[in-house]
């Protein structure tokens, strides 16, 4: 079954990734749902662009949270292990989200509201 560019065969996933970008404006990993970029684009081509300030809204409350959870006390593992996790959930969060049914995040700033949160727990 074919649900990423990466699920594509070697001489289609150029194209995809052009396209991709082209479409997106976004440079491609190869991981995002080919369901959610062909959704994203027909919603930025109908001119009902997702307003980017959502993302970042959620990252910096996520952040937020997180700054003040290291200042009302200490944090249960010191900084280097901390971003070690949100390395390792990055790398794994398709399956997180793809667990879910959902589709991982386009937008830059969604995604790493949710990695910060979910680094918290993550080992």
């Amino acid at each position: 079954m074919i649900s990423t560019i990466a699920d594509l065969e070697p001489a289609a996933r150029g194209q995809a990734e052009r396209l991709t970008r082209l479409l997106t404006g976004y440079e491609s990993t190869g991981e995002e749902p080919l369901m959610a970029i062909f959704e994203w684009s027909l919603s930025r081509l109908a001119g009902e662009v997702p307003d980017p300030s959502g993302g970042r809204k959620r990252f910096d409350t996520a952040l937020g949270e997180l700054l003040k959870e290291s200042q009302d006390k200490q944090l249960d593992r010191p900084l280097g292990e901390y971003l070690e996790a949100l390395q390792a959930w990055l790398e794994d969060c398709p399956g997180y989200y793809a667990n879910r049914g959902l589709s991982v995040p386009i937008e830059a700033w969604a995604l790493l509201a949710d990695a910060i949160v979910a680094a918290t727990d993550y080992e």
